[in-house]
């Protein structure tokens, strides 16, 4: 087995219901009524091997909090393949749909630097085009504490939003085109 990360291509937070074009790339925002949106860019190699493993990871920042007891946040939050391409003017229009069928939910582990969730089965659709790769959808909870991520844009690359796939070698042959070479001298 192999494995091979991709970097995010696109990414941005939204807070729920607002109407306004103004947004910040950095950092990305999960949990008290805001919601992300990711977009990789899968290469061709995601077509012809199987995809056994796909884990999405996430690179917590830090945020200054208010101290507040822990039993009125929740800690479920969640990842949707979305259906229609995401805007940052989606506020204005419809939101993008999302498939609820392939819902990844998770919950923060607080002591940890980074989030890791397996989203196997949305990659795994991907991949064998049973749905098109239009992104991902991340929210939580309406009472969700906040979680701060590292953006697309952030400037260590290392923490960039990354999926990780694994993946079986090519199992599939690939067939032999029939050629002819003709050399001039």
């Amino acid at each position: 087995m192999s494995f091979m990360d991709l970097t995010c291509m696109e990414a941005v937070s939204l807070i729920s219901g607002a109407k306004c074009s103004a947004w910040k790339n950095d950092p990305l925002r999960i949990g008290c009524n805001f919601t992300t949106y990711l977009f990789f860019e899968l290469p061709p190699a995601v077509f012809l091997n199987p995809v056994k493993r796909a884990r999405l990871i996430l690179f917590k920042m830090p945020m200054n909090v208010i101290e507040i007891p822990s039993a009125f946040w929740s800690n479920q939050y969640s990842v949707y393949p979305l259906l229609d391409f995401f805007s940052v003017y989606s506020g204005w229009y419809i939101p993008p749909r999302f498939d609820d069928s392939l819902r990844v939910d998770y919950e923060d582990q607080a002591c940890i630097s980074y989030t890791e969730i397996d989203i196997t089965a949305i990659a795994a659709a991907w991949s064998q085009e049973r749905m098109e790769n239009k992104g991902l959808f991340l929210t939580g909870a309406p009472n969700g504490r906040q979680l701060m991520y590292a953006s697309d844009q952030y400037e260590t690359a290392g923490m960039r939003p990354r999926l990780r796939l694994t993946y079986e070698e090519i199992s599939r042959p690939l067939s032999a085109a029939p050629c002819t070479v003709e050399i001039n001298r």
